[in-house]
């Protein structure tokens, strides 16, 4: 859908049956956001070389879908991510 942060979007919604559609609820006014933190990867396979890692989709998208993850790695006390 491309939502864009920080815009508002004015969303309504109605029901549909087979004989058709009924009224549209009140329009409300939502924000689309940054999605939440997922939760902490697992590891899933580890060589001389290289590991293989897997997370799960945070609980919340921020409104759109989720298109990539970012991955960081710890170099030590004295770098901060």
């Amino acid at each position: 859908m491309n939502l864009n942060v920080g815009k508002s979007y004015k969303i309504g919604v109605s029901a549909v049956n087979d004989i058709g559609e009924g009224p549209v609820s009140e329009i409300t006014k939502l924000a689309a956001s940054v999605p939440s933190k997922p939760n902490a990867p697992t590891l899933v396979e580890s060589l001389s070389i290289s590991i293989e890692v897997k997370a799960a989709a945070p609980s919340f998208n921020g409104g759109d879908t989720i298109s990539s993850y970012a991955f960081r790695r710890d170099l030590g006390p004295l770098t901060q991510f």
